[in-house]
């Protein structure tokens, strides 16, 4: 059945997401959560993104979607930031950055590599580093608070309808 939004919602405030107001759909955000995750605050603005509306509204859970990135659309910029967090330094100008495929053709990820370093991060989420072949311990708190900081859908939401695609506006 895949990731309910109700139980990870309140991994998710502070996103952006379209819920209804005044019987139509408006931009928000996420501020809080209610009733075991069925009910979510929402601080609604207008199309400027400047604009707050007075105060927040209180919304049914089915009527809220997040709105969220795929792996696909990560920055050169937040694959080096998630170097630093694994190896507790900034990616070096030396590094080198490439795209390549699992063995299915299906799966493309990109390997950040610094001499004999490297970060591997994959579209169907895995995300692993190692350092002269050897696994590098990693906090994957750490990862996963940045990834999801930057609006990254690690739950399938997407492609469940639950969530809409930034990249995509629909």
């Amino acid at each position: 059945m895949g990731t309910q939004l109700k139980d990870v919602i309140h991994l998710l405030l502070g996103c952006e997401c379209i819920g209804q107001y005044d019987d139509a759909d408006r931009r928000a955000y996420l501020t809080g959560i209610t009733n075991g995750g069925t009910e979510c605050e929402l601080q609604f603005f207008e199309e400027d993104g400047i604009n707050v509306f007075e105060s927040p509204e209180w919304s049914d859970i089915e009527k809220v979607r997040p709105i969220l990135r795929r792996l696909a659309s990560m920055t050169e910029d937040e694959m080096k930031a998630l170097w630093a967090i694994v190896f507790h330094r900034p990616f070096p100008d030396s590094g080198r950055i490439e795209k390549s495929y699992m063995q299915d053709k299906k799966n493309p990820r990109w390997v950040l590599m610094s001499g004999v370093e490297r970060l591997g991060i994959q579209l169907n989420g895995d995300i692993w580093a190692d350092s002269d072949l050897h696994i590098w311990q990693q906090n994957p708190h750490l990862l996963t608070v940045y990834l999801l900081k930057q609006g990254f859908d690690l739950f399938g939401l997407i492609d469940s309808g639950q969530a809409i695609d930034k990249n995509q506006g629909s």
